[in-house]
């Protein structure tokens, strides 16, 4: 075949290899497909079973759907809520709120609880958007005036079910082109249209832009993603609720069973004589079969070896379907195997959260933050900043033991003369801990002393 020819445009080329391409023989026209065949175990053939599997996309959840899941399901409540409550627990440091005015009313308004029903509807529907009530004398449609911000009264939360924006409705230039300028909010209680600067943004789960285009621009609930495997879990407890339910199976040997049903009152007869035996040993299901001699009375246990490994296997899987929830934290169980602590999942975990909550949070907290301190409420509107506590915090014991490795550390330097006991006595940890004044001044060790326990520096 003679070289393709083309003059350097990606289309350009493109369309010279089509075109060699139908100058082929239809001989040459062959689809190959690489793998590996066996034809005397069929493998790789249209007889081989794994030909047939294929994957196929979950069920996609009605919002109808995901709200009875949420009220009726204990198990998925967990997976929605654990990692709302969980970013908001500790709360956040505020840096530039000199008297706690901003971090009260914050508070007292309900803006934190609102922030935390904002990551929760997010995860729950796929997205959501938190009207923040700013008092600037202007209406909810226009933007906010930050040189005219009494109050920052409320932040009110709503699902992207109930959320949209029109084509008109996107910023045509500028750094925001492509994003909305205005919401419609059409709720059951209210419906109203406002501005993106009286509005946070939080999405759902990461997804393709294909299905985010799919869901008129948001992302995915975390319901699709657990649905399975929540639906796996709840299978396999109801199946083992009847195992249980039959564990024992008492079966009656009756001679001349089948003589007794063809008499006029034989099924009386049977049935009398069932209920004298229930009656005294209180069971209910038992098995009637034709025997052949004497009368005789048996119980069949049924087995359930398995059955918790069965479980266990599916809590894992529950597990990882719900953005890598520990099995010890999300089903309250105490960690297996010798010497098992679980201290690995929970700051694997707590280091999954603090990750998202950077992501999701951050930009949230700092808006309504930034609309707070320049309200008229606050007196100083400079230098503000947050931070968030560490969600891992050692025990007092885990505490003493770091302390005491500490302390033999710096008693090597000491002795080695790497550092003296001012050096020491002006940490603040050391301070805090035994309540030392920074200003005081370490004893001055003597040359005698210095020599026995090489307290100066060489």
């Amino acid at each position: 075949m003679d070289p393709i020819a083309y003059d350097g445009k990606v289309s350009d080329m493109r369309a010279a290899m089509a075109d060699a391409f139908k100058a082929l023989p239809a001989e040459k026209k062959q689809k190959i497909v690489d793998g590996w065949l066996n034809e005397l175990t069929s493998l790789g053939t249209s007889l081989d079973k794994r030909t047939a599997t294929q994957f196929s996309a979950n069920k996609q959840l009605t919002r109808q759907e995901i709200d009875t899941l949420y009220s009726q399901n204990g198990l998925f409540k967990k997976i929605i809520d654990l990692p709302a409550n969980e970013m908001m627990r500790r709360g956040y440091i505020l840096q530039g709120d000199e008297d706690g005015t901003v971090k009260r009313l914050m508070k007292r308004r309900g803006i934190n609880a609102g922030i935390t029903d904002l990551v929760r509807t997010a995860r729950l529907f796929g997205g959501a958007i938190g009207v923040i009530g700013v008092s600037d004398g202007r209406l909810l449609e226009q933007p906010v005036n930050m040189n005219a911000i009494k109050s920052v009264d409320s932040l009110q939360v709503f699902d992207r079910w109930v959320v949209s924006s029109s084509t008109t409705d996107f910023y045509k230039t500028g750094p925001k082109a492509g994003k909305p300028e205005w919401y419609n909010v059409t709720a059951p209680w209210a419906y109203f249209r406002v501005h993106e600067t009286r509005v946070v943004v939080m999405d759902g789960a990461k997804c393709s832009d294909y299905k985010r285009q799919m869901n008129n621009g948001w992302g995915d609930p975390i319901a699709e993603q657990c649905y399975e495997a929540v639906k796996g879990y709840g299978t396999v407890l109801a199946s083992t609720e009847v195992i249980m339910e039959d564990f024992i199976q008492a079966v009656l040997e009756f001679s001349g069973l089948n003589e007794t049903l063809l008499q006029p009152d034989g099924v009386k007869q049977l049935r009398d004589r069932l209920n004298v035996m229930d009656l005294s040993r209180h069971i209910l299901n038992i098995l009637l079969i034709e025997g052949d001699g004497k009368e005789k009375f048996t119980k069949h246990a049924s087995s359930i070896a398995g059955i918790p490994e069965l479980i266990d296997r599916h809590m894992q899987n529950v597990s990882t379907n719900a953005n890598g929830i520990p099995v010890s934290i999300l089903f309250g169980r105490s960690a297996a195997g010798m010497n098992a602590t679980g201290e690995n999942d929970f700051q694997g975990w707590y280091d999954s959260v603090s990750g998202d909550r950077e992501v999701s949070v951050d930009p949230v907290l700092y808006r309504i933050l930034e609309l707070a301190f320049a309200s008229k409420e606050v007196k100083s509107n400079s230098g503000w900043d947050f931070e968030w506590p560490p969600m891992w915090e050692p025990t007092p014991k885990e505490k003493a033991e770091i302390s005491k490795l500490e302390a033999e550390r710096d008693d090597i330097y000491f002795q080695a003369s790497v550092i003296d006991a001012r050096e020491i006595r002006n940490r603040p940890e050391v301070q805090k801990i035994y309540g030392l004044d920074v200003n005081s001044a370490a004893p001055d060790l003597g040359s005698e002393d210095a020599s026995q326990k090489g307290g100066q520096r060489r």
